[in-house]
């Protein structure tokens, strides 16, 4: 199981927590607009970081917003719950959470 790493930086940028991975071979653009469709209230950001068997590893951002009730966790476990019914695993392009 071979990984290339593409960057080294595993710091989120100011106002960005990083809160998961995934693997996916679906599009960047066709990931976004699913979590955009799926959980509105989230500002996400999909980094790259990697790739693993033709899959591209992502780095997942939550935006911190004044007021979110929610956890990291929670919002985690929404997210990737949200992604995994999208791209499912049995159909092309499914989304592999990578849990911390």
């Amino acid at each position: 199981m071979r990984t290339q790493r593409t960057t080294d930086s595993t710091q989120a940028p100011a106002g960005y927590a990083i809160i998961g991975s995934i693997a996916s071979s679906a599009p960047h653009a066709a990931l976004l607009r699913a979590l955009q469709r799926l959980r509105p209230q989230c500002t996400i950001r999909l980094q790259p970081y990697g790739a693993r068997r033709g899959e591209t590893l992502y780095r997942v951002e939550l935006r911190d917003e004044p007021g979110r009730t929610d956890s990291s966790l929670n919002a985690w476990l929404r997210i990737k719950s949200a992604l995994a019914a999208e791209f499912p695993a049995d159909k092309p392009h499914a989304v592999t959470p990578i849990d911390p």
